[in-house]
Order: C-alpha cells, then sequence, then structure tokens
C-alpha cells in the first residue's frame, strides 16, 4: 500500500486516478452477494390432472425465499438527491472539466473495476 503512495507523487492523472480508484475499492470493497436461500415445500402429485400419474407420491420441491424491503418516503428522497448529485458532478466533470480532470476521473473508474476484479476475498 506504501508503494501506491508513493506512485501517486511522479504519476500523471490517467495513473493517479488508477491508483486513487484501486484504494478506494480496497478501503470501502463492494458487498458480495448473499447466496440463494430455499424453503422446502411438499407437493402431492395426485393433484396434478395432467400428465395422468399413475403412481401418485408426495414429493419435496425447493422454493426460492424473497424477502422484500420497503424503502420509507423519507429513504427515498434521500437516495434520490444523493444520486442527482453524483450525476451531476460526473456530467460536469465530464462537460466543463481540463483533459487532466478527465483523465483522472476514467482512471478512478478503471482502477475500482480493475481492484474488484482481482480482489481475492
Amino acid at each position: 500500500m506504501f508503494t501506491l503512495f508513493v506512485g501517486t507523487c511522479t504519476a500523471d492523472s490517467l495513473q493517479s486516478g488508477f491508483i486513487t480508484g484501486m484504494m478506494i475499492e480496497k478501503v470501502s470493497p463492494a458487498k458480495k452477494a448473499n447466496p440463494i436461500k430455499y424453503n422446502t415445500m411438499i407437493i402431492d402429485t395426485s393433484l396434478f390432472e395432467f400428465p395422468l400419474q399413475k403412481s401418485p407420491i408426495c414429493r419435496p420441491i425447493l422454493v426460492r425465499e424473497r424477502k422484500y424491503k420497503r424503502l420509507t418516503f423519507g429513504d427515498k428522497c434521500v437516495f434520490s438527491v444523493i444520486a442527482i448529485l453524483m450525476w451531476i458532478v460526473l456530467i460536469h466533470t465530464c462537460c466543463h472539466g481540463t483533459h487532466k480532470e478527465h483523465e483522472f476521473l476514467i482512471g478512478c473508474i478503471i482502477g475500482g473495476m480493475v481492484e474488484r476484479l482481482f480482489n481475492d476475498d
């Protein structure tokens, strides 16, 4: 990690953004997906009309669990304001920024993607 800090002193804007993106992703990594959970249900095949069952049995099947979290109106408003502010910063940097700012932004995005790709955790 110390080498990344030393390398940013002599790096151009793209390399500096790349290193910054890698450090940001290393400090606050993206959350991993939770494993899919299943519930077991028993179905009776004698209740099926088609195809005709010659020897009906009770068969267990796996049914996927679904959990829904309802967001409150306040949460939706806060998330909307944060998303709008992030879009404004990105659009402003892309449209009105200097060439160095463009390169830094691109390097930061690519650095985060590379760190997520090669993260072994």
